[in-house]
Protein backbone atom coordinates (compact mmCIF):
# COMPACT_ATOMS: atom_id res chain seq x y z
CA UNK A 1 0.00 0.00 0.00
CA UNK A 2 1.08 3.66 -1.02
CA UNK A 3 1.42 5.66 2.05
CA UNK A 4 0.34 9.21 0.98
CA UNK A 5 2.83 12.04 0.34
CA UNK A 6 2.59 15.14 2.92
CA UNK A 7 1.51 18.67 1.30
CA UNK A 8 3.98 20.96 2.72
CA UNK A 9 3.96 24.77 1.98
CA UNK A 10 7.57 27.03 2.27
CA UNK A 11 7.32 30.47 3.06
CA UNK A 12 10.13 32.61 1.98
CA UNK A 13 10.63 35.87 3.07
CA UNK A 14 12.70 38.38 1.08
CA UNK A 15 14.48 40.85 -0.22
CA UNK A 16 15.54 38.85 -3.71
CA UNK A 17 18.57 37.88 -2.44
CA UNK A 18 21.12 36.20 -4.82
CA UNK A 19 21.23 32.89 -3.01
CA UNK A 20 17.20 32.62 -3.12
CA UNK A 21 17.55 30.70 -6.69
CA UNK A 22 20.11 28.54 -4.45
CA UNK A 23 17.60 27.82 -1.74
CA UNK A 24 14.81 27.00 -3.50
CA UNK A 25 16.98 24.36 -5.24
CA UNK A 26 17.77 22.73 -2.43
CA UNK A 27 13.84 22.58 -1.32
CA UNK A 28 13.33 20.64 -4.52
CA UNK A 29 16.01 18.62 -4.77
CA UNK A 30 15.19 17.13 -1.23
CA UNK A 31 13.72 13.88 -0.62
CA UNK A 32 10.15 15.24 0.76
CA UNK A 33 9.74 18.51 -2.33
CA UNK A 34 7.37 20.96 -0.99
CA UNK A 35 3.99 21.39 -2.87
CA UNK A 36 4.07 25.00 -2.70
CA UNK A 37 7.17 27.34 -2.10
CA UNK A 38 5.55 31.21 -1.79
CA UNK A 39 8.41 34.27 -1.66
CA UNK A 40 7.14 37.18 0.35
CA UNK A 41 8.77 39.94 -1.75
CA UNK A 42 8.22 43.78 -0.74
CA UNK A 43 6.90 46.02 -4.23
CA UNK A 44 10.49 47.07 -4.97
CA UNK A 45 12.58 43.78 -5.08
CA UNK A 46 13.32 42.01 -8.09
CA UNK A 47 12.88 38.32 -8.77
CA UNK A 48 11.65 36.83 -11.56
CA UNK A 49 9.73 33.03 -10.80
CA UNK A 50 9.33 32.94 -14.77
CA UNK A 51 13.42 32.05 -14.42
CA UNK A 52 13.14 28.66 -12.95
CA UNK A 53 11.65 25.30 -14.09
CA UNK A 54 9.61 25.03 -10.54
CA UNK A 55 6.23 24.99 -11.05
CA UNK A 56 5.58 24.67 -7.38
CA UNK A 57 7.50 28.62 -6.74
CA UNK A 58 4.99 31.85 -6.04
CA UNK A 59 5.65 34.88 -5.55
CA UNK A 60 4.24 37.19 -3.63
CA UNK A 61 4.26 41.41 -3.25
CA UNK A 62 3.70 42.79 0.73
CA UNK A 63 3.00 46.12 0.72
CA UNK A 64 4.99 46.79 3.82
CA UNK A 65 9.10 45.89 3.73
CA UNK A 66 10.46 43.77 7.15
CA UNK A 67 10.74 39.83 7.75
CA UNK A 68 8.02 39.19 9.88
CA UNK A 69 5.91 41.11 8.27
CA UNK A 70 6.22 39.84 5.10
CA UNK A 71 6.52 35.66 6.30
CA UNK A 72 3.46 36.79 8.17
CA UNK A 73 1.39 37.29 4.37
CA UNK A 74 3.28 34.25 3.54
CA UNK A 75 1.73 32.32 6.24
CA UNK A 76 -1.95 33.81 5.84
CA UNK A 77 -1.86 32.25 1.74
CA UNK A 78 -0.22 28.88 2.82
CA UNK A 79 -2.85 25.91 1.84
CA UNK A 80 -1.13 23.33 3.36
CA UNK A 81 -1.65 21.67 6.62
CA UNK A 82 2.19 22.17 7.28
CA UNK A 83 3.72 25.19 6.79
CA UNK A 84 7.66 25.48 6.74
CA UNK A 85 8.89 29.35 7.57
CA UNK A 86 12.65 29.52 5.91
CA UNK A 87 14.87 32.46 5.41
CA UNK A 88 16.20 33.52 1.56
CA UNK A 89 19.96 32.61 2.18
CA UNK A 90 19.30 28.97 3.46
CA UNK A 91 20.11 25.45 1.89
CA UNK A 92 18.74 22.45 3.32
CA UNK A 93 20.07 18.90 3.18
CA UNK A 94 18.76 16.35 0.95
CA UNK A 95 16.31 14.67 4.01
CA UNK A 96 15.65 18.33 6.24
CA UNK A 97 12.19 18.35 5.34
CA UNK A 98 11.67 14.65 5.44
CA UNK A 99 13.10 14.75 9.14
CA UNK A 100 11.22 17.47 10.12
CA UNK A 101 8.22 16.17 8.96
CA UNK A 102 8.55 12.66 10.95
CA UNK A 103 9.32 14.60 13.96
CA UNK A 104 6.53 16.62 14.16
CA UNK A 105 3.48 14.17 12.31
CA UNK A 106 2.81 12.57 15.78
CA UNK A 107 3.45 16.05 17.98
CA UNK A 108 -0.13 18.22 17.12
CA UNK A 109 0.79 21.08 19.62
CA UNK A 110 5.07 21.23 18.50
CA UNK A 111 7.43 23.27 16.36
CA UNK A 112 10.60 21.91 15.01
CA UNK A 113 13.61 22.98 13.49
CA UNK A 114 17.14 21.62 12.52
CA UNK A 115 20.88 21.73 13.19
CA UNK A 116 22.51 24.61 11.42
CA UNK A 117 25.62 24.53 9.56
CA UNK A 118 27.84 26.99 8.27
CA UNK A 119 27.44 27.57 4.44
CA UNK A 120 30.75 27.83 3.63
CA UNK A 121 32.84 25.33 6.18
CA UNK A 122 30.37 23.19 7.35
CA UNK A 123 30.82 23.69 11.12
CA UNK A 124 28.27 23.60 13.74
CA UNK A 125 27.01 26.71 14.66
CA UNK A 126 24.52 26.96 17.85
CA UNK A 127 25.15 30.78 19.70
CA UNK A 128 26.38 30.46 23.07
CA UNK A 129 27.48 26.67 23.50
CA UNK A 130 29.98 25.55 25.28
CA UNK A 131 32.24 23.87 22.72
CA UNK A 132 32.39 20.85 24.37
CA UNK A 133 28.95 20.48 26.34
CA UNK A 134 30.04 18.17 29.43
CA UNK A 135 33.51 19.53 29.96
CA UNK A 136 33.28 23.62 30.27
CA UNK A 137 36.16 25.15 30.47
CA UNK A 138 37.17 28.01 33.63
CA UNK A 139 36.44 30.84 30.75
CA UNK A 140 33.18 28.97 29.77
CA UNK A 141 32.25 28.56 33.27
CA UNK A 142 32.93 32.10 34.55
CA UNK A 143 31.11 32.97 31.18
CA UNK A 144 27.47 31.67 32.11
CA UNK A 145 28.32 32.18 35.54
CA UNK A 146 27.77 35.96 34.30
CA UNK A 147 25.02 35.14 31.64
CA UNK A 148 22.67 32.97 34.17
CA UNK A 149 23.86 32.72 37.64
CA UNK A 150 24.47 29.48 39.62
CA UNK A 151 22.80 27.32 36.68
CA UNK A 152 25.38 27.89 34.58
CA UNK A 153 25.03 26.64 31.05
CA UNK A 154 21.19 25.41 30.31
CA UNK A 155 20.82 23.89 26.99
CA UNK A 156 17.91 25.85 24.48
CA UNK A 157 17.31 28.26 27.46
CA UNK A 158 17.04 31.78 27.53
CA UNK A 159 19.07 33.04 30.72
CA UNK A 160 18.29 35.58 33.60
CA UNK A 161 20.83 38.38 31.54
CA UNK A 162 18.17 37.73 28.58
CA UNK A 163 20.48 35.64 26.37
CA UNK A 164 19.93 33.10 24.55
CA UNK A 165 21.61 29.88 25.12
CA UNK A 166 21.71 27.52 22.18
CA UNK A 167 22.28 23.53 22.13
CA UNK A 168 25.43 20.92 21.64
CA UNK A 169 25.74 19.23 18.61
CA UNK A 170 24.85 15.77 19.21
CA UNK A 171 21.53 14.83 20.94
CA UNK A 172 17.65 15.24 20.92
CA UNK A 173 16.57 18.46 22.54
CA UNK A 174 12.81 19.19 23.14
CA UNK A 175 10.93 22.07 25.40
CA UNK A 176 13.50 24.77 24.40
CA UNK A 177 12.49 28.23 25.52
CA UNK A 178 13.71 29.12 21.76
CA UNK A 179 15.65 28.16 18.78
CA UNK A 180 16.85 30.33 15.50
CA UNK A 181 13.65 31.10 13.12
CA UNK A 182 15.83 30.54 9.91
CA UNK A 183 14.04 27.34 9.32
CA UNK A 184 11.03 25.85 11.11
CA UNK A 185 8.19 23.70 10.33
CA UNK A 186 4.72 23.70 12.04
CA UNK A 187 1.37 23.15 11.90
CA UNK A 188 -0.80 25.10 9.96
CA UNK A 189 -3.00 25.67 12.85
CA UNK A 190 -0.36 26.66 15.15
CA UNK A 191 1.14 29.57 13.27
CA UNK A 192 1.04 33.04 14.73
CA UNK A 193 -0.39 35.36 11.95
CA UNK A 194 -0.37 38.34 14.51
CA UNK A 195 2.42 41.00 13.25
CA UNK A 196 4.23 40.58 16.89
CA UNK A 197 7.33 42.65 15.66
CA UNK A 198 6.98 46.56 14.75
CA UNK A 199 10.42 47.54 14.24
CA UNK A 200 12.11 48.79 11.19
CA UNK A 201 14.76 47.47 9.52
CA UNK A 202 16.58 43.93 9.94
CA UNK A 203 14.32 42.20 12.78
CA UNK A 204 16.93 41.44 15.50
CA UNK A 205 15.82 39.02 17.79
CA UNK A 206 12.79 38.14 16.16
CA UNK A 207 13.06 34.83 16.71
CA UNK A 208 13.11 35.09 20.54
CA UNK A 209 9.59 37.09 20.47
CA UNK A 210 8.71 34.75 18.03
CA UNK A 211 9.47 31.80 20.22
CA UNK A 212 8.26 33.21 22.87
CA UNK A 213 4.99 33.36 21.01
CA UNK A 214 4.60 30.10 20.87
CA UNK A 215 5.03 29.13 23.68
CA UNK A 216 2.58 30.61 25.17
CA UNK A 217 0.30 29.44 23.10
CA UNK A 218 1.48 26.01 24.03
CA UNK A 219 3.51 24.95 21.10
CA UNK A 220 6.12 22.90 21.97
CA UNK A 221 9.92 23.82 20.38
CA UNK A 222 11.64 20.64 19.14
CA UNK A 223 15.48 20.32 18.03
CA UNK A 224 15.18 17.35 15.73
CA UNK A 225 18.81 15.79 15.46
CA UNK A 226 19.08 14.50 12.02
CA UNK A 227 17.36 17.34 10.11
CA UNK A 228 20.47 19.11 8.77
CA UNK A 229 20.88 22.61 7.22
CA UNK A 230 23.29 25.08 6.20
CA UNK A 231 23.16 28.88 6.49
CA UNK A 232 25.58 31.67 5.00
CA UNK A 233 26.84 32.85 8.96
CA UNK A 234 29.50 34.80 7.80
CA UNK A 235 27.89 38.22 8.66
CA UNK A 236 26.27 37.22 11.50
CA UNK A 237 28.43 34.40 13.32
CA UNK A 238 30.15 34.88 16.29
CA UNK A 239 31.36 33.46 19.42
CA UNK A 240 30.76 34.13 23.23
CA UNK A 241 34.03 36.79 23.96
CA UNK A 242 36.12 33.58 26.24
CA UNK A 243 35.25 31.07 23.71
CA UNK A 244 38.88 31.90 22.11
CA UNK A 245 40.68 31.77 25.16
CA UNK A 246 42.64 28.61 26.09
CA UNK A 247 44.27 27.95 29.41
CA UNK A 248 47.66 27.53 29.29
Amino acid sequence: MNMEIPKISVVIPSLGEKILPDTIKSLNEGTLRPEEIIVCLTNEADFDTNKFFFKNVKKISTKNKGQVFQRIEGFKLAKNDYVLQLDSDIRVSKFCLEHLYNRIKNKKISSVGPKLYDLKDEIYFSANTPKISDRLSIYEKLFFYIMNGENGFQAGKISRSGEPMGVPESGYYENLDWFPGCCVLHRKENLIVDNFYFFSGKAFAEDLFHSYMLKDKGIELIRDDKAICYVDFSSQKTDYFFSHLKII
